[in-house]
């Protein structure tokens, strides 16, 4: 079990390297992926929040 987990550990420099990536990966789905679908994408105003 050790021997699988080892090579996954990650300094924290490169946890906040793949947060980020994986952060903008999101908001290109968001605002690309989404519309491209056929989805209505809108931030701020119409929503539950105002």
């Amino acid at each position: 079990m050790e021997k699988l987990i080892r090579p996954l550990k990650v300094s924290r420099g490169e946890a906040v390297g793949y947060m980020a990536i994986g952060g903008l990966l999101v908001v290109m789905a968001i605002f690309f992926l989404l519309p491209m679908l056929g989805y209505h994408v809108s931030i701020g105003g119409g929503g539950p929040l105002g």
